[in-house]
């Protein structure tokens, strides 16, 4: 009985240890969030300009579904850990004097036209899943992986022609095989001539689509 009694309150304990633990974080991120919902478009907007180096330090503005994108003079101006730090701003990445403020979708176009408005800036909007295809594509084009791409794009349009030539080839191999006398008539001759074309002109062709990359 005692055992059991001990039992009951150790659960009781924990249970209510876990229960403070679970809701607790979700209190302070429902009141942050709150909080960060309050800010107006405009306060917003100032607070990211001055944050970014000001308007003479911006020179383009565009925004997608989500995401606040703009070309800066100088990176170094932007105050990369204070816009984190903002309330109403999501996440914040900054390269190649390119910034991404992560402000939600809906709130992202209010704040971009405002902030187009202060500084006096056209700004654009884009296409999403354009801007990922174009972010995915620039992050993988390393040089190794560059260099095979070159190397595919010599070699690949010439596959077609080996196994045209390698089939005509084979067949008047074939044919020629079965009589003898075939590889002497004018037939003859005319495949042997297309199956070794595109070995004969291989330089050339390789040459061609190499001065194309």
């Amino acid at each position: 009985t005692i055992l059991k009694a001990f039992l009951t309150l150790m659960q009781t304990g924990c249970s209510k240890s876990m229960h403070q633990n679970l809701t607790q974080p979700n209190i302070k991120r429902r009141h942050h969030f709150m909080a960060s919902s309050n800010v107006s478009p405009r306060v917003l907007a100032e607070e990211i300009l001055k944050l970014v180096g000001g308007k003479e330090n911006i020179v383009t503005i565009a925004y997608c579904m989500t995401r606040l994108r703009a070309t800066v003079a100088d990176l170094s101006a932007v105050k990369g850990d204070e816009l984190k730090k903002l309330d109403g701003v999501l996440g914040y990445v900054g390269q190649d004097n390119q910034i991404q403020i992560v402000l939600g979708p809906g709130r992202v176009t209010k704040v971009a036209n405002e902030l187009s408005q202060i500084a006096g800036i056209t700004v654009g909007e884009l296409d999403e899943a354009k801007v990922r295809k174009e972010e995915i594509k620039a992050k993988n084009a390393t040089p190794f992986k560059n260099l095979l791409k070159k190397i595919s794009n010599i070699f690949i349009p010439l596959i077609p022609a080996f196994i045209a030539c390698g089939l005509v080839q084979g067949i008047n191999n074939l044919i020629i095989k079965l009589s003898p006398d075939f590889g002497t008539t004018l037939v003859g001759g005319i495949l042997t001539v297309i199956g070794a074309a595109v070995f004969s002109g291989l330089n050339l062709f390789v040459g061609v689509n190499a001065a194309r990359e």
